[in-house]
């Protein structure tokens, strides 16, 4: 059985945080997002696959403030 101390909401307000501390990821971020989605529509599960930034400061936000505590 595991309990967790945080939840999936959690760790994505804690990579919206560690976003807004460092503009120069979040701008790459942005950035990524308007290239691969554009400013018309929201982000589709499609579109993840081509996100490989975004996924990549999502996973560093879970490796630094994980969900499941480390024992």
């Amino acid at each position: 059985m595991l309990a967790t101390v945080d939840n999936p909401s959690n760790a994505a307000e804690w990579a919206m945080g560690e976003m807004i501390n460092q503009p120069n990821i979040m701008q790459k971020a942005v950035e990524e997002i308007d290239r691969v989605v554009g400013k018309n529509r929201f982000v589709l599960e499609s579109d993840i696959s081509n996100l490989n930034y975004v996924k990549a400061c999502v996973k560093e936000a879970f490796r630094l403030h994980p969900v499941a505590p480390m024992q």
